[in-house]
């Protein structure tokens, strides 16, 4: 059974490895500077039967984004202004090779969904947006409703699109 919680110092993080060096070296030499510092909250995932394995992790932070800039499609459909808005960033998802494949990313990815509804009610933010390190990320993103912004590698899902249910 796999469980969503904080980062904390009971987590083995020296073990994890995504494979992508970035995303290692963050969980390993930031991620809890990040969240000591409230720059973002970062979550793992664990399984129940070894709580100290990170199976997969994110970090989610507040931004904002030129409305201006979202794609059409996005900005029609949720009548968003265009001037800058409030958004929830992931800023970074990583499951662990030993465990690729197994549907983790796409439950970390719901899991942040959650938590980003939950912000958005606190602090009126109108989109989740991500940064894709390269294709394969996108078209992962994408594949849960994340919509492209033109020239750029970010993407983009309005919170009505996810309380919808029309993400993933």
């Amino acid at each position: 059974m796999i469980r969503f919680c904080a980062l904390g110092p009971q987590h083995d993080r020296a073990s994890f490895r995504n494979g992508v060096d970035s995303l290692d070296r963050y969980l390993r030499e930031s991620a809890t500077q990040a969240m000591r510092k409230r720059l973002s909250a970062v979550v793992v995932a664990t399984d129940s039967g070894d709580p100290r394995e990170i199976l997969g992790y994110y970090a989610l932070a507040a931004t904002e984004i030129d409305g201006s800039r979202l794609p059409e499609s996005v900005r029609r459909s949720e009548r968003l202004p265009t001037h800058s808005i409030g958004t929830v960033i992931l800023g970074r998802l990583a499951v662990d090779k030993r465990h690729q494949g197994r549907g983790i990313g796409g439950r970390l990815l719901a899991n942040a969904f959650r938590r980003s509804i939950a912000a958005a009610s606190l602090i009126g933010t109108t989109c989740v947006v991500v940064d894709a390190l390269d294709e394969r990320a996108a078209r992962f993103y994408e594949s849960f409703g994340f919509v492209r912004i033109r020239d750029s590698s970010r993407l983009v899902i309005a919170m009505q699109s996810i309380v919808a249910g029309s993400a993933g």
